[in-house]
């Protein structure tokens, strides 16, 4: 068995070494820095208690040139608006606003193209909610995935993508749709 888990790792450590080899050659591309921001929309039960809000991201992309699969890490911010919830009898209650920071680990398939780039991505992540003027927030695990849209301008890239964010509670899960435009330099 351990001869075994010896070549396994052995086999595995040259695996890494030659794609390392190839992600640093002529053919890759530095990694790019990602700056983005929109509308966020709640999705299921998150709906009934929030309002659309706005996200703010900040990512660094790392993809060879040849090669249609990259890697993306992202810190991500969505901001949602408290509705006021009838209780009947006349009584309402407002609900806070909800802020969700997240980091997020992403794989990006890009699809060839020539002046427009599509592009599937999903990952994984930790998210923080919070309530406005609740004591503590809840971290939490959580899974994303999206479709984008990527435009070259010169160096520069912009882009335009729309995923879905399921943070998993203690009880139910917590959907936010970011809807974001962005720039890759």
């Amino acid at each position: 068995m351990k001869r075994f888990l010896s070549t396994h790792t052995l086999s595995l450590a040259l695996a890494a070494l030659a794609l390392t080899v190839a992600a640093s050659s002529a053919e890759a591309q530095r990694p790019k820095i990602g700056i983005s921001g929109g509308v966020s929309m709640p999705n299921g039960d998150l709906a009934d208690i929030t309002k659309a809000g706005y996200n703010v991201n900040l990512g660094v992309e790392f993809k060879p040139a040849v090669f249609p699969l990259g890697v993306r890490v992202e810190g991500v911010m969505n901001q949602l608006s408290g509705k006021s919830i009838d209780l009947g009898g006349g009584e309402a209650f407002d609900v806070g606003d909800l802020r969700v920071l997240g980091g997020t680990a992403n794989v990006v398939y890009q699809f060839p193209g020539i002046a427009a780039k599509p592009y599937l991505v999903g990952g994984i992540g930790m998210y923080n909610t919070k309530a406005k003027g609740a004591d503590e927030g809840s971290t939490d695990f959580g899974i994303n995935g999206g479709v984008g849209l990527k435009f070259s301008l010169g160096t520069l890239e912009t882009f335009a993508e729309a995923r879905l964010h399921n943070i998993f509670g203690e009880g139910d899960s917590a959907r936010i749709i970011p809807i974001s435009f962005g720039i890759l330099f």
